[in-house]
C-alpha cells in the first residue's frame, strides 16, 4: 500500500518546505521490484490545516467568555497561530461608532511581548476605524514608512511604524462593535 511519511527539504530561497511522499509498487509482476515516488509541497494543505484547528478552537473558547478583554486574549492567541506579528490592537466601537474603547494593546519591544495601556483610555474613533467599519478588512502595505498612515489612531512608539498593517471589523451579527488590527514591523510579512 501507499506509504505518507512526511520529509522537510530545503527550496530554492533556504527555508524549510514539507514535503508529502507517496510511494507505491505500480506493477504487479513479483519478479519485478520497482517503486513510483511522488512528491508533492505540503506547505498550503499544513497551513490550511492550521487556519482550520484554530478557528475551530476560537469559536469553541469565545462561547464561554464573559468579558471584552477575555475574548481579546483568545483572538490575540489565535494570531499567534496564524500569522507573525509584532503589534496586536483590539478595540470596541460605542453604539453611534464615535468613540473607541480599546481593549487590547500589544507591542514587541526587544523580541518581547508587552501591553501597552493607552493614555487616556477612551478616545475618538479614527477615521481609518470608520472605513474599516463601513468598508471591510484591509490589508495595508505601507511604501514609505518615514510617513504616517493617514487616518490612523497610532499608539506606543511612533518612531516605530508598521510595514504591514491587517484591519478587520469584529461583528455580532450584523453590526459591527469593533476593530482588529495585527500588525507587523517588518516590510512583506
Amino acid at each position: 500500500g501507499p506509504l505518507r511519511p512526511a520529509r522537510l527539504r530545503r527550496s530554492h530561497d533556504g527555508s524549510w518546505v514539507p514535503l508529502e511522499v507517496v510511494g507505491q509498487n505500480r506493477l504487479r509482476d513479483p519478479h519485478i521490484e520497482a517503486v513510483v515516488l511522488n512528491l508533492r509541497d505540503a506547505s498550503e494543505r499544513k497551513r490550511l490545516q492550521r487556519r482550520h484547528h484554530a478557528l475551530y478552537n476560537l469559536g469553541r473558547s469565545l462561547s464561554s467568555v464573559s468579558a471584552p478583554h477575555e475574548a481579546a486574549e483568545i483572538i490575540r492567541e489565535v494570531a499567534d497561530e496564524l500569522f507573525p506579528w509584532d503589534v496586536f490592537t483590539l478595540d470596541l466601537q460605542s453604539d453611534d461608532s464615535n468613540l473607541t474603547r480599546p481593549i487590547l494593546n500589544v507591542d514587541t519591544i526587544n523580541g518581547q511581548r508587552v501591553r501597552v495601556e493607552t493614555p487616556g483610555g477612551v478616545h475618538s474613533t479614527s477615521e481609518l476605524a470608520r472605513r474599516i467599519a463601513v468598508n471591510g478588512a484591509e490589508l495595508i502595505r505601507v511604501e514609505d514608512l518615514s510617513a504616517m498612515l493617514p487616518g490612523a489612531q497610532p499608539f506606543g512608539d511612533v518612531n516605530r511604524p508598521s510595514a504591514t498593517l491587517m484591519f478587520a471589523p469584529i461583528r455580532n451579527r450584523q453590526k459591527v462593535i469593533g476593530i482588529l488590527s495585527v500588525q507587523s514591523y517588518t516590510p512583506g510579512t
